[in-house]
């Protein structure tokens, strides 16, 4: 042949090295996580001198980075209770730099997607009855895959159930008894202050001045 070839790379498109044994006059360039220049050199056989092709740039997206998803609310909330929205916090990156969104929450051991809204940056729960973990799928639209986000978990504080209290009854005139609680209340995170109340007809109740403890 008249000449032989030599491939040859470059990051900056000013220094090039060969590239190996690349020395037909196609290449198939390998996987690339960098944009990269590539040119074709020629070589007269006869000593007549050396050539070099156009220079091809092949770029390269940077690679994907996860989505960070946060929500003003507190990480636990009262049963039956709506959350304040949740949105992302840190934007994914990489690719052509545009992304679609789905959102997904945990159902027993499986991720599945919530349609509602599902393409938005931005999704607000409904009521909340029982812990759920949420979690944003990004896509690339140029194709270069997707992205997951770590879970956001927003736990749900049991139901409040109210205690039974227990007192000596029927008492004699113008004597005094104690009233405790048979059974504390349970559910809404456990912590509470007391008041007691009294009414004469169950319908009016008023507070119990100083009256503020599991017992009375």
């Amino acid at each position: 042949e008249p000449y032989s070839y030599q491939w040859q790379v470059s990051t900056d498109n000013s220094n090039f090295t060969d590239i190996g044994l690349e020395d037909s006059i196609n290449y198939q360039p390998g996987v690339l996580v960098q944009t990269q220049y590539y040119r074709l050199q020629f070589t007269s056989s006869l000593g007549c001198g050396t050539l070099y092709s156009d220079t091809v740039v092949v770029n390269v997206y940077d690679d994907l980075t996860i989505p960070v998803i946060s929500s003003n609310t507190q990480t636990t909330i009262c049963y039956d209770s709506v959350p304040h929205e949740l949105f992302i916090l840190t934007d994914p990156t990489g690719g052509n730099g545009i992304f679609t969104h789905q959102w997904q929450m945990l159902s027993g051991n499986l991720w599945t997607n919530i349609e509602e809204d599902s393409n938005d940056t931005i999704y607000q729960p409904k009521n909340l009855t029982d812990t759920i973990s949420y979690r944003l799928i990004s896509t690339s639209t140029y194709g270069c895959g997707e992205v997951v986000s770590e879970p956001y978990t927003i736990n749900v504080y049991p139901i409040i159930q109210a205690g039974t209290i227990s007192g000596t009854t029927p008492i004699c005139y113008n004597t005094n008894t104690s009233l405790s609680f048979l059974s504390i209340p349970q559910g809404g995170g456990d912590t509470y202050t007391y008041q007691w109340q009294q009414s004469d007809d169950e319908i009016t109740w008023n507070n119990i001045s100083m009256a503020n403890g599991v017992t009375y």
